[in-house]
């Protein structure tokens, strides 16, 4: 995994959520509909629906979910590890439940904003079960600043986390034909003071 994430700039852990927990995940997710509120996108927070057009919940700590504290320990472990050996500097996980609606989408983007280098690298961990090929939702990874140049794409598998460099990777998610659910977010390195 980080032999992979160094050189091509992303990686994937299937089977990050066990499937004896994916269950449990996403039925929290289906309870948490009702919070859900329409994306909004820059620093400015905009609704841009020609843009992006999933819906999220933002998620203060992990850990304090009902049930969270075992992922939190997972994505503690994973946070170590990419320190350890790419010697990221990351600190905290900033995280958010996303429903993508049939024909929900996210046109491509970069995470990082401008002006703010903290993403250091996005995840993405799907809560989709039974998730068909023909259902779509894939996210692509381009391998430039082109949006019509190649692309690596990856299928929204129900426990599979896909890991990629902030900086400078466009993405998109692609229209899916079904609900499609994550918990999406990024690994920030520590502000200096």
């Amino acid at each position: 995994m980080v032999a992979e994430l160094l050189a091509r700039g992303w990686t994937l852990i299937d089977d990050f959520l066990p499937p004896s927990e994916l269950r449990l995940w996403r039925d929290w997710a289906l309870a948490q509909r009702a919070c859900l509120t329409p994306a909004r996108v820059g620093r400015e927070r905009r609704l841009d629906p020609a843009l992006r057009g999933d819906r999220t919940l933002w998620i203060d700590n992990l850990g304090e979910v009902e049930g969270g504290a075992p992922l939190a320990a997972r994505f503690e472990q994973l946070r170590l590890c990419l320190n350890r050996d790419c010697l990221l500097g990351l600190d905290t996980l900033e995280l958010h439940l996303a429903c993508y609606p049939p024909g929900g989408h996210y046109a491509p983007h970069h995470d990082r904003v401008r002006d703010d280098d903290t993403r250091m690298l996005s995840c993405v961990l799907y809560l989709n079960e039974a998730w068909m090929a023909d259902d779509g939702g894939e996210l692509q990874l381009f391998e430039s600043d082109d949006p019509h140049g190649e692309a690596s794409s990856v299928q929204p598998l129900g426990g599979r986390l896909a890991l990629f460099l902030a900086e400078g990777r466009l993405h998109e998610v692609r229209a899916s034909r079904r609900e499609r659910w994550s918990l999406t977010g990024w690994f920030r390195r520590r502000t200096s003071v």
